[in-house]
């Protein structure tokens, strides 16, 4: 899984975002994802400052449970777009 570090990340969710404006963004800390059993390993991108990835086995229930840790910073626009006929 693609993650950014936010204290490297230049220019904010905004910029973090940059052509996928449709796209949420879910906030939790290194030491969250451990806990679960799961490594991060910076993979380094010069386009993308401060990326990293979160490794090891990522089952259906440690999913789970890294979704309810996650603080979401920004809402998919597919969550909150009204239905057709509203």
């Amino acid at each position: 899984m693609s993650v950014i570090i936010a204290a490297e990340c230049v220019g904010g969710i905004d910029a973090l975002l940059g052509g996928c404006e449709g796209f949420g963004v879910a906030s939790f800390t290194a030491g969250e994802v451990r806990q679960l059993g799961f490594g991060v390993v910076r993979d380094p991108d010069p386009a993308v400052p401060g990326h990293a990835l979160v490794v090891g086995n990522k089952s259906h229930g440690k999913r789970n449970r890294l979704a309810r840790l996650c603080r979401l910073l920004r809402t998919p626009r597919s969550i909150t777009k009204e239905p057709e006929g509203s």
